[in-house]
């Protein structure tokens, strides 16, 4: 909805404009423009996502390297298997859990990531201008990435 307030605003700024001079309507649609950018780069923002599949992806590979090391361990020493076995249960259950998270984290970036390419492809601003210089609403652009979430967008 806040999308759609934004649009509409700077579209009917756009509208009035047209009736003033061709540099402002220029201008605004160049508003338009950015501000439905701004929009897709907020939507579809990985940078926190893969700053955190980046952590985790470390923290793999130590929990990967001391389940290594207790195999080893237990390998060369003698030493109590009930023990062992409840050392080597919690490192693969902590394994497992950040898998669990890594994967869903590269699942949801890989979903950001085709959204804003999507949106990128579909989202010129000035497609859809009409005759008439009006705006009109293209139902199409984020119904696949946005659906029920409220938002339109408007073309000029």
């Amino acid at each position: 909805m806040a999308f759609n307030k934004l649009v509409t605003e700077r579209a009917g700024a756009n509208v009035a404009s047209r009736s003033r001079a061709s540099t402002s309507a220029s201008c605004a649609s160049e508003k338009i423009a950015t501000n439905a950018r701004l929009v897709r780069q907020t939507l579809c923002d990985t940078s926190e996502l893969e700053q955190e599949k980046s952590s985790l992806g470390q923290e793999l590979a130590v929990l990967v390297e001391m389940t290594q090391n207790c195999i080893a361990e237990n390998a060369r020493i003698a030493q109590d298997q009930g023990e062992y076995q409840k050392r080597y249960n919690g490192l693969v259950e902590r394994y497992e859990k950040t898998k669990a998270r890594f994967d869903e984290l590269t699942e949801a970036i890989a979903e950001r990531s085709a959204k804003g390419e999507r949106l990128r492809r579909e989202a010129s601003p000035f497609r859809g201008r009409g005759s008439s210089g009006r705006l009109r609403h293209n139902g199409n652009l984020w119904q696949s990435s946005m659906s029920g979430s409220g938002v339109r967008w408007w073309t000029m």
